[in-house]
C-alpha cells in the first residue's frame, strides 16, 4: 500500500490549507490526499529541495470540486535518503504551505518523524517559546522564520518604546498615543493567533 499525506483544503476558511502529517516520512512514492471541505478550488503542488530532482507530481494543479476528495500521486525514484518539501498553494498563492518530506528507503515503524528544533528556535528566549509554539499552528505562518521572529521583536520593541515615552513625557496626548500603539499590537497579535 502506498503511503499518503492528507491535506485539508477550505477547512477553516476559503483557500485555507492544512496538513495532517508534518513532517512526512516514507520509503518511496506516495499519494497526496486532498480533502476539500468547501467550494471548488485549484490546488498547486510542487516539490522543493533534493526531492524535486528525485520526484515528480503527476497532477501539479488539480481542480477540486466542492466537498470532494482527490488523490495525487508523487512518484519518487531515489536510491538513498532524500529530503525536501512538498509545496501546496491555493487561491493563486493566497495560502501556501511547505510540508517537510523525507524519503528513506529503509523507513519503517521505527523511523522518528518528529521535527527537530532548528537553531533559530532553540536559541529563543523562554518567554518567546509559547508564542512560537502557538504561531506554528497558524496556517501559513512559520514561527521559526526570521521574518516572523523579527515581526514579534518589532511588536515588542514598539510596546517598550511606547511605555518608555509614556513614562518620560507626562502628557494626556502621549498617553493616548501609547494606548493606540498597545491596542494595535495586541489586536494584530490576537488576529494572527485567533485565525487558526
Amino acid at each position: 500500500m502506498t503511503d499518503e499525506v492528507t491535506v485539508h483544503v477550505n477547512r477553516t476558511r476559503r483557500h485555507a490549507i492544512a496538513v495532517a502529517d508534518d513532517p512526512f516520512v516514507t520509503a518511496g512514492s506516495f499519494d497526496v490526499v486532498l480533502v476539500n471541505h468547501g467550494e471548488g478550488a485549484h490546488v498547486h503542488l510542487g516539490l522543493d529541495g533534493d526531492l524535486a530532482a528525485a520526484g515528480e507530481v503527476e497532477a501539479s494543479a488539480p481542480f477540486l470540486d466542492a466537498d470532494t476528495t482527490e488523490r495525487v500521486a508523487v512518484r519518487v525514484n531515489a536510491r538513498g535518503p532524500v529530503g525536501g518539501a512538498l509545496t501546496l498553494s491555493a487561491g493563486y498563492g493566497k495560502s501556501s504551505i511547505e510540508v517537510p518530506v523525507r524519503i528513506d528507503p529503509d523507513a519503517g515503524p521505527d523511523v522518528d518523524a518528529a521535527p527537530e528544533r532548528t537553531a533559530a528556535s532553540t536559541s529563543l528566549p523562554s518567554f518567546v517559546e509559547p508564542l512560537v509554539d502557538r504561531l506554528s499552528t497558524v496556517d501559513g505562518v512559520d514561527a521559526t522564520d526570521p521574518a516572523t521572529l523579527g515581526l514579534i521583536a518589532l511588536a515588542g520593541g514598539a510596546l517598550l518604546v511606547a511605555a518608555l515615552v509614556a513614562s518620560l513625557v507626562d502628557s494626556g496626548v502621549v498617553f493616548a498615543g501609547v494606548l493606540v500603539v498597545v491596542a494595535a499590537v495586541a489586536g494584530a497579535l490576537s488576529l494572527l493567533l485567533l485565525r487558526s
